[in-house]
């Protein structure tokens, strides 16, 4: 069965040489911001999956209050080097342009597993409005 290792939600993720992938702005589960209607160049989701076998498709939903919702689909689909796979561990990465949270509150990321025993997982962020001085 898939399991979620863990889920990151940042400013940007950048995909480098070497396998490599770069998080720059890392969140924790609440995000302050300066004002509402508040509006990212770029938000980032990775989350890693164990046990996801070559061509499983997923879905990831991202709603919240007063937003309304993005909805990714995909095919996990892993590189053939010629060697034999070692595991079927994973990271769905996406980068999100121009996200506006029209106001304070709860947002989900939702992510399903699709097939005959549909998996969902679901993190959630709390967005408000920071104090003065919690930005500087």
């Amino acid at each position: 069965m898939a399991q979620v290792e863990y889920t990151i939600i940042c400013d940007d993720i950048r995909m480098e040489k070497g396998n490599k992938v770069s998080l720059m702005g890392i969140y924790g589960n609440q995000m302050l911001v300066a004002e509402f209607p508040f509006r990212f160049a770029r938000l980032g989701f990775v989350q890693r999956w164990t046990n996801l076998p070559d061509g499983q498709k997923f879905r990831v939903v991202f709603r919240g209050e007063g937003f309304k919702g993005l909805t990714v689909e995909g095919e996990i689909q892993y590189k053939s080097s010629g060697e034999p796979k070692q595991s079927n561990d994973t990271n769905i990465v996406l980068n999100f342009n121009g996200i506006v949270f029209p106001k304070p509150g709860r947002f989900i990321f939702e992510t399903s597993i699709l097939g005959s025993e549909e998996q969902t997982y679901k993190y959630e962020i709390s967005v408000s409005k920071a104090k003065p001085g919690q930005l500087d």
